[in-house]
C-alpha cells in the first residue's frame, strides 16, 4: 500500500495486525524564483540571473542587480513587496518556497574615475590600482552623483608605493598601511576624476667600508634591490694584506680567505668590511759593546723609511759602520743611516773607539806659561797643571778658558782641567800693573767714566760732570775733599796716577722763587704746604683773597704774565716749574656802589636819579618842595627818618642805597585856572597816572576809538594804577579836576 505523508511528514496506520514493513521513499524538493523587470518598466538595466530560476530546497540564492551606465536601482519588489535597495545585489536564504524578485531602474546621474598604475609604470612592475567594491574592474568605473569611491593603491612584493597621482596631481593617501598599500576615498564625487599611483623596488643599503691599506669594490652606502644578490671584493694596496672581512660585524674565514663575499637575497640593510695590514720586514742591528745603535731590531713597514741612529757610549767614537755588510763611511761620520723604501730585509753593524781630547797652551810677552804647547788627554782624564806667573812690573791681566776670562785663575796663578770630554784652550795675558780710580755720581747727574775705571800706572785719567735736567752740580770730592775748579769747569783729571784714588760728584735740584704781589686790596696766599721756594718741575698752589672793601673786583691773575684760571675751589696752580715766577694780578678796584634818588609829587630832590659811588665815598642830598608844597617824609632804603629833613648826607659807603622824598600840600591850594600836570603811561594792559603835584582829581574816564566808555573812577594819590580787561587798540584816558580842568591822553592798550 501506498502512503503520503500529510501536511507534518507523519503518517498512521490504523487496525494494525502484526509487524508491518514500513519503507519511506524521498525526492529533492526544487521551488521556483522568478526574476525579471517590474511590468511596464524601461529597459535600462538587467537582474542576473533573469527569468524563472530553480532553486533547491534550502540553498541560497543570490541576484545581482546592474543598471546600465547613468542608471541606479529605483524599485525592488520582493514576493510583490518593496525590499530595500541599499546594495546592488539580494539574497534569498535556505528557500523552501515559491518567490519572485522584479525590478525597476531609473536614470540617475554618475561619473567617471579612470584608475591604474601611472602611465609610466606597467601592473606586472610594482603594484595595482583599483576600487574596493569592484577589484575586477578595468581602466575606470561610473560613481553615482554624491557618492564616496574607494581605491586601493597595492605595492607587489618587493615594491613600495612611490607617489599617488590624484587627478594629476601628488596627493597623500586617506589611509596607508607602511609604504606598500593604502586607500584613498573620493567623497562626494560631483565630477570625473583620475588616479594612478607608482611604484619603486624596497632597497636595503649595504654600507661597505674600508680602512685606508686597501679597498672593498664596491665601497660606500651600496643600494641593492629587495630579493637580489650581491657581491663584493676586498683587494690590499701595494705592501699591504688582507687579515679580515667583517659581514654585519662579524668575522668571515672563508671570505677573508676568498677576497670576496656574497650577499644572497638581499632582505636587509647589511654592513661589510676588510681590514689590511702593513706587509713588515726585519733590520737586524749589532752594536757590540761602548755604544748603541737605535732603535734595536725593528720591524720595518713595507716602503717605509727607517733612520738609525748611532750613539757611542761616554768617552768612545764611532769607529766603522757596515750596512748589510758593506762599510758606510758616510754613516760613521754622521752617526745615522735611514734605510729608504724598505721591501726586504736588511743589517746594521757599528764598533766604537775610544775618545781623546787636545789641550792648546798659549801666553804673551813678560809672563811664563808652564806647560806650553799642546797636549793629548783621553777622556774624563785630568790634564796637568798649568802654572803662569807674570814678570817684575808686570801683572797677570787675563787667563782665558775656552775663551772665557777666568778670576781664579788669574788670582791662583795656575789652573787644570778635571775631567776633560771635549778640546780646550788656555791663553795667559800679562800687562803693566794697575791702579784704581772709583767714580760716582749723586742722583740728578753723572759721572764718565763711572765705576771702577782702571788707570796704567803713570798716566792721566780724566773725569767728566754734567747735572740731568733741574739739577745743579755743587760739589766735586776729590779723596773727600771738595775742589771748587772741578765744580767750576765740569772736569777733573788725575795726573801720574800711582796710587788708587777717589772722585765724587755732588749734584742738587735746582730751586726756584715765587714772588708774590704786595699791593691794596689782594692777597695771595699759599695752601697749605706750599712756601714760595719751589724745585724745578715741582708746583705752586695759591688763592687770592680780596679785601672787604674790593671783594666784587674782577681780578685778572698771571704768573711770569700768562694767564691762569682757578679751580672750582678757587684754587690757582703754577704747574711744572722750571724758573722763577712773578705773580701779578689786575682789576684790583674798590667796590661801587649804586644810590637811588627819587622825589615824589610835590618837589624834586638834587641831584636825582641813580649814581655811582666808591667804597667809602660820601654823597649828599637835598630835597626842594614845590610852590605851596612841603617835605613829608624822607625814607633811606624804605625806613622813615624820624624826621622830615631838607638835607641828607651818605658817608662811609659800602652798599648800594635808596633815598625817596615825599611832599604834601603846604595848604594854600590850587589856582582856579591852573593847568594840571598828571602823567599817564601804559605797559600791556595797565595804566598809570602819576599826580606828583597832587593836583584834586574828580574823576578819570577811559574812552576807545568808538567813543565808549570803558573804565571810570577816580584816581587818588601821587599813583594811581588801572588794570583793563579790553581789547588791543588805542584808547583815550580823560582826567576831570575838582576845578572841572580836562587833561586827556592817548595810549596803546597791548
Amino acid at each position: 500500500m501506498v502512503r503520503t505523508p500529510d501536511q507534518n511528514n507523519s503518517i498512521t496506520l490504523e487496525n494494525v495486525n502484526g509487524k508491518p514493513e514500513i519503507v519511506v521513499t524521498t525526492e529533492i524538493k526544487v521551488f521556483q524564483i522568478t526574476a525579471k523587470l517590474i511590468d511596464g518598466a524601461d529597459v535600462w538595466g538587467a537582474i542576473e540571473p533573469a527569468g524563472v530560476i530553480e532553486v533547491t530546497c534550502g540553498e541560497d540564492r543570490t541576484f545581482e542587480f546592474v543598471p546600465d551606465l547613468g542608471y541606479r536601482l529605483k524599485t525592488l519588489l520582493v514576493d510583490g513587496e518593496p525590499a530595500s535597495i541599499s546594495v546592488d545585489a539580494y539574497t534569498f536564504r535556505n528557500v523552501r518556497a515559491n518567490h519572485t524578485i522584479e525590478v525597476e531602474f531609473e536614470q540617475f546621474p554618475y561619473y567617471i574615475i579612470q584608475f591604474g598604475p601611472h602611465e609610466t609604470q606597467q601592473a606586472q612592475f610594482g603594484g595595482w590600482v583599483y576600487p574596493e567594491l569592484r577589484p575586477n574592474a578595468v581602466d575606470f568605473i561610473p560613481v553615482d552623483s554624491a557618492t564616496d569611491a574607494r581605491f586601493i593603491i597595492q605595492a607587489a612584493d618587493g615594491f613600495q608605493i612611490d607617489q599617488v597621482f590624484v587627478n594629476d596631481k601628488i596627493t597623500p593617501l586617506t589611509t596607508q598601511t607602511g609604504n606598500q598599500s593604502g586607500t584613498y576615498v573620493f567623497t562626494n564625487v560631483r565630477a570625473h576624476h583620475t588616479i594612478s599611483a607608482t611604484f619603486k623596488p624596497i632597497m636595503h643599503i649595504i654600507e661597505a667600508t674600508s680602512d685606508l691599506n686597501g679597498n672593498i669594490t664596491p665601497s660606500g652606502m651600496v643600494q641593492v634591490a629587495e630579493g637580489t644578490n650581491k657581491v663584493f671584493h676586498a683587494v690590499p694596496k701595494a705592501g699591504y694584506e688582507l687579515t679580515a672581512i667583517n659581514v654585519d660585524g662579524n668575522f668571515n674565514q672563508q671570505a677573508t680567505q676568498e677576497a670576496r663575499y656574497e650577499f644572497v637575497n638581499v632582505r636587509e640593510n647589511h654592513t661589510i668590511s676588510a681590514q689590511f695590514t702593513r706587509i713588515k720586514y726585519q733590520i737586524s742591528t749589532n752594536s757590540g759593546t761602548n755604544g748603541t745603535i737605535s732603535p734595536e731590531n725593528p720591524q720595518v713597514g713595507h716602503g717605509d723609511n727607517q733612520t738609525f741612529t748611532i750613539t757611542p757610549a761616554n768617552g768612545y767614537k764611532i769607529e766603522q759602520v757596515l750596512i748589510d755588510g758593506v762599510e758606510n763611511q758616510a754613516a760613521a761620520l754622521n752617526g745615522s743611516y735611514t734605510f729608504n723604501n724598505v721591501t726586504q730585509e736588511h743589517t746594521i753593524a757599528a764598533t766604537f773607539t775610544k775618545l781623546t781630547f787636545s789641550i792648546t797652551a798659549t801666553a804673551t810677552q813678560n809672563g811664563t806659561l808652564n806647560p806650553e804647547g799642546t797636549a793629548i788627554v783621553e777622556y774624563d782624564a785630568h790634564s796637568a797643571t798649568y802654572v803662569f806667573f807674570a814678570n817684575d812690573g808686570y801683572r797677570i791681566q787675563y787667563v782665558f778658558i775656552d775663551g772665557v776670562n777666568n778670576l781664579q785663575a788669574v788670582q791662583n796663578g795656575m789652573f787644570r782641567f778635571l775631567n776633560v770630554t771635549t778640546n780646550h784652550t788656555i791663553h795667559v795675558v800679562f800687562a803693566p800693573a794697575n791702579f784704581f780710580i772709583t767714580a760716582t755720581a749723586s742722583t740728578g747727574g753723572f759721572i764718565t767714566p763711572e765705576g771702577m775705571v782702571t788707570v796704567t800706572g803713570g798716566t792721566d785719567k780724566v773725569f767728566a760732570f754734567a747735572a740731568d735736567a733741574g739739577f745743579k752740580l755743587v760739589r766735586v770730592m776729590i779723596n773727600g775733599i771738595n775742589n771748587e775748579n772741578a765744580v767750576a769747569s765740569g772736569t777733573y783729571t788725575f795726573s801720574n796716577v800711582i796710587e788708587n784714588q777717589n772722585i765724587a760728584a755732588v749734584f742738587e735740584r735746582l730751586q726756584y722763587n715765587v714772588t708774590l704781589p704786595d699791593m691794596e686790596g689782594a692777597t695771595v696766599v699759599p695752601e697749605n704746604g706750599f712756601g714760595t721756594s719751589v724745585i724745578h718741575g715741582g708746583r705752586f698752589l695759591f688763592k687770592v683773597a680780596l679785601d672787604d672793601a674790593f671783594n666784587q673786583a674782577s681780578i685778572t691773575v698771571r704768573a711770569n704774565n700768562v694767564i691762569i684760571n682757578p679751580d672750582g675751589n678757587g684754587i690757582y696752580t703754577i704747574k711744572n716749574i722750571v724758573t722763577n715766577q712773578n705773580i701779578t694780578i689786575d682789576g684790583v678796584e674798590k667796590n661801587c656802589y649804586f644810590i637811588t634818588a627819587r622825589a615824589h609829587a610835590g618837589g624834586t630832590i638834587a641831584p636825582e636819579g641813580t649814581f655811582k659811588v666808591t667804597h667809602g665815598d660820601s654823597k649828599t642830598f637835598e630835597m626842594i618842595p614845590h610852590t605851596n608844597f612841603k617835605v613829608s617824609e624822607v625814607r633811606v632804603d624804605g625806613v622813615a627818618l624820624q624826621n622830615p629833613v631838607t638835607e641828607f648826607e651818605f658817608t662811609n659807603i659800602s652798599a648800594d642805597a635808596l633815598i625817596e622824598v615825599y611832599f604834601e600840600p603846604s595848604g594854600l591850594g590850587i589856582m582856579e585856572n591852573e593847568q594840571p600836570d598828571i602823567n599817564v603811561f601804559s605797559y600791556s594792559n595797565v595804566i598809570t597816572i602819576i599826580n606828583e603835584e597832587l593836583v584834586p582829581v574828580k574823576q578819570v574816564e577811559i574812552i576807545d576809538m568808538q567813543g565808549r566808555m570803558v573804565w571810570k573812577g577816580p584816581a587818588n594819590g601821587v599813583e594811581t594804577k588801572i588794570t583793563l580787561e579790553v581789547a588791543k587798540g588805542m584808547y583815550v584816558v580823560r582826567i576831570i579836576t575838582h576845578n572841572n580842568q580836562q587833561q586827556t591822553t592817548k595810549i596803546n592798550i597791548n
